[in-house]
């Protein structure tokens, strides 16, 4: 029989209402595989199951179906709308509908019915844990909550979980895909039975029809022996990902290479897309021996994966996005498959926030950091830097973030850090970047807005100063005041206040609250008003005391700083007013009196003429005097000192002049010789000087010791 005539009429028959089999499982699921082609003397074999196309009356009103299996055959004789089950109704494995005839061709169009029983009831599982049902079917809990739970599945032809959630009592189906254009409508059918915090308690259903060895073999009319066997092609999820419409996007895959373009959405209602919207795909095909195919596939949101005729790929549109103009699309390729979407600019915008943007020194600030893509690109390797403004210090150690990869149209939670001003005034928190690269590789760099204005108020130091005085006595002022019982007491407050920014640093409301014994009357509450830093208040008010003692006071001073906050401060004592008079205390005391300077002479000598031994009274007054009495020069004794030095000089030179005399005759009386005649010699000048020179040498041999003088000429 020729493709050509055979394709027409699939096409009839897909459109055609499938017949759908009363069955008597759990709440009615059953599962289904259809459309099954066959023609005279073709069987289809499902696990251990084998139905033929047996025999047909001559008129073709009546189809022999032969259902062989390991224990004997059974025929099911079926009009065209009727149901055979197999082996009877009330103990159904399954059931072959006969859906339609085809006289001319030859061929008949049948489905096959399971009903789903219940293979494991209230399956407990914790988070991360994965179950396998058989080879075919495993499920995986990703999560649980109360009343809710996230499971993924696993079964032909995905090789990774397709996770979905579901609430207690709801169900979901997945289909069996058996080879190409044939599925096992609902194969699998997990229910939330019950569900907590950490434990979740599931429902699984399967087909009577032999789940744990399901396999579908097609034999031809003719060739029984040898069948000819269909394995279903395996695919990946080779692309999950946000896909713009008209955008094309590139799969290459072992078997050639795809295009795949969004065109339009097909909407069941309003802007907000329900599940049951589907939308248009243009997939054009060039495979690895150049041949071109062109496919348009209408995607329904959400319903899984859907295979593109005559092209190695599935697509499934898990759901709409139209105020961006995008669907989440994931393809489906066989192993070794890649993707490629056409960059798109992201768009990262940074803004920020304080609060409170009025506090006191010392007070702590939040800033808030918002970060968002409103572009249709990925920002990828996305990183926050926050830099600590002047006038702040950071409270926390963080000022930098990674946040990895952010998905177009996202944002991510605020980040807050905290800031602590250290001193008052205005200041502006600004300066966060954002540091990002585009899906073209290039970095990019936001600042963020707008600027934040944050204004810090301090209290200023304050020094307060309470003084008394009482003219009485002496007008002087202090913290302890004498004072008259009844007497008035003047007291002077002064109130400064220490700064340099009078726009933030001042006190409002300002009050001195004075505490006064019993016996103390005054003003109790002073109102002192404004004071800003670099001012003072001075007031003075007159207290009284009415009784005798000593009266401490003490006083507190009460005030709003600039915004708003009550505060007090504890002064103690600051004065004493003691009004106990004076006590006169009377002592006996010797106190000697003495003579002036005038009086002294006359004293002295009245005394004398008064004294039993005047005599001796006046030595020791003459011993007192002498020291201060001048000292008398002694002439002679002088003179004589003068006499006995001068003496002894003339000796000591008529001495000296005598030894010489002696030296020189006898020195004259060696060196004389006699002349003849008897005449003296006249001695010549040289001469003269030579004997000097040795008269001097002499001189000197005498003068030095016996054992150091030289020896004589």
């Amino acid at each position: 029989m020729g493709l050509k005539r055979v394709l027409p009429i699939l096409l009839i028959f897909l459109l055609l209402p499938v017949y759908a089999p009363q069955v008597h499982a759990e709440r009615s699921w059953s599962a289904e595989i259809s459309p099954i082609v066959l023609g005279l003397g073709d069987s289809v074999r499902i696990a251990n199951y084998t139905i033929q196309f047996y025999d047909v009356s001559t008129n073709w009103s009546l189809v022999t179906i032969r259902v062989s299996y390991p224990a004997g055959v059974q025929l099911l004789f079926l009009r065209e709308g009727e149901v055979g089950y197999f082996p009877s109704r009330d103990s159904e494995v399954f059931a072959v509908a006969l859906n339609s005839i085809d006289r001319e061709n030859g061929l008949i169009v049948i489905s096959v019915t399971s009903p789903l029983v219940r293979v494991r009831e209230n399956l407990q599982m914790v988070p991360n844990e994965t179950v396998v049902i058989n080879k075919n079917v495993m499920i995986h809990l990703f999560a649980s909550w109360q009343n809710g739970a996230t499971v993924g599945v696993k079964l032909p032809p995905l090789m990774d979980f397709e996770v979905f959630n579901l609430t207690v009592g709801e169900s979901k189906g997945f289909d069996y895909r058996l080879a190409p254009g044939l599925m096992y409508t609902d194969y699998l059918r997990v229910e939330l039975q019950s569900a907590s915090r950490d434990v979740a308690w599931l429902n699984v259903y399967l087909p009577k029809l032999d789940a744990e060895n399901l396999t579908l073999q097609q034999i031809p009319a003719g060739n029984g022996s040898k069948p000819i066997e269909t394995e279903p092609r395996i695919f990946v999820e080779a692309y999950k990902g946000y896909v713009l419409i008209s955008r094309p996007v590139k799969v290459e895959t072992p078997l050639g290479t795809a295009i795949v373009r969004l065109t339009t959405f097909s909407l069941s209602g309003g802007v907000n897309i329900p599940t049951t919207s589907s939308f248009l795909a243009l997939v054009n095909f060039t495979a690895i021996n150049g041949s071109v195919v062109s496919k348009r596939v209408n995607l329904p949101i959400g319903s899984g994966p859907v295979e593109v005729e005559g092209v190695p790929l599935m697509l499934s549109a898990y759901r709409a996005d139209p105020e961006h103009g995008r669907v989440l699309l994931g393809v489906f390729a066989p192993p070794g498959s890649t993707v490629h979407k056409p960059p798109e600019p992201a768009n990262v915008s940074v803004s920020i926030s304080a609060v409170p943007t009025e506090l006191m020194v010392g007070g702590e600030v939040a800033v808030y950091i918002n970060v968002a893509n409103n572009g249709s690109g990925e920002a990828r390797n996305l990183a926050i830097a926050a830099p600590v403004p002047n006038g702040f210090e950071l409270v926390g150690k963080e000022t930098g973030w990674s946040i990895g990869d952010l998905e177009p149209y996202s944002k991510i939670p605020a980040i807050v850090y905290v800031l602590r001003p250290t001193s008052p005034g205005e200041f502006t928190i600004s300066g966060v970047v954002a540091t990002y690269y585009d899906e073209n590789g290039n970095k990019v760099q936001v600042k963020s807005t707008p600027d934040i204005h944050v204004k810090v108020y301090g209290v200023p130091d304050l020094q307060v100063t309470i003084l008394g005085s009482n003219s009485t006595f002496g007008g002087k002022w202090g913290n302890y005041v004498h004072a008259e019982n009844m007497s008035p007491v003047l007291l002077l407050i002064n109130v400064s206040a220490m700064g340099t920014d009078a726009r933030f640093e001042y006190i409002t409301d300002a009050e001195l609250h004075i505490s006064y014994p019993r016996g103390v009357v005054g003003p109790a509450l002073i109102g002192l008003g404004n004071l800003s830093a670099g001012r003072n208040i001075e007031k003075a008010v007159q207290i009284r005391a009415l009784e005798t003692g000593r009266f401490p006071i003490r006083a507190s001073l009460t005030y709003r700083d600039p915004l708003g906050g009550e505060h007090e401060l504890d002064l103690g004592t600051v004065l004493v007013i003691d009004t106990v008079p004076p006590k006169v205390i009377v002592k006996e005391r010797v106190i000697h009196v003495y003579p002036n300077e005038n009086e002294l002479p006359k004293f002295v000598n009245q005394t004398l003429k008064n004294s039993t031994n005047a005599r001796a009274l006046a030595e020791e007054l003459s011993n007192v005097i002498k020291p201060y009495l001048p000292h008398e020069t002694n002439y002679w004794k002088l003179a004589t000192v003068v006499f006995l030095i001068l003496a002894l000089i003339l000796g000591y030179l008529a001495y000296g002049y005598y030894r010489e005399v002696q030296t020189f005759r006898r020195f004259l009386l060696r060196k004389r010789k006699s002349r003849p005649g008897g005449l003296p010699k006249k001695w010549k000048r040289d001469e003269l000087e030579v004997l000097l020179r040795e008269l001097r040498l002499e001189l000197v041999r005498e003068s030095l010791p016996s054992e150091r003088k030289p020896p004589e000429e």
